[in-house]
């Protein structure tokens, strides 16, 4: 959830970084969406997401920052970054690229003919 709009960007970014580390478990692998992060193709990131599904002592936990993006010490804490593309989408229609990825890797991984 968004932050108040009377607070200024860094306290912002800062209490949605916080409400969002207060929800993560101990073995959660944390990918954040970042505009400096590695951009996938979508076979790339459906081997990643094999990797990171098969690894027993994680979970995969995709993390989006709000409109003014993340605190930068939840973004040093992540363990993968992750970029859509160089262009900056709003962070609603960046939630549905993401789903739509992820549905996507999934369907390549079980060769279900969704991705030509």
């Amino acid at each position: 959830k968004d932050a108040p709009g009377h607070l200024d960007l860094e306290q912002r970014r800062k209490r949605e970084a916080e409400a969002i580390q207060a929800k993560l478990a101990p073995r959660d692998r944390l990918i954040v969406l970042d505009e400096h992060g590695l951009a996938r193709s979508s076979h790339q990131l459906a081997h990643d997401l094999t990797t990171w599904l098969e690894d027993p002592a994680t979970q995969p936990c995709f993390v989006l920052g709000g409109a003014y993006g993340l605190a930068d010490f939840l973004v040093q804490r992540a363990d993968e970054r992750l970029a859509l593309g160089p262009m900056t989408l709003p962070h609603e229609l960046a939630r549905v690229v993401l789903l739509e990825q992820l549905y996507r890797a999934g369907t390549i991984v079980k060769n279900i003919p969704y991705h030509h």
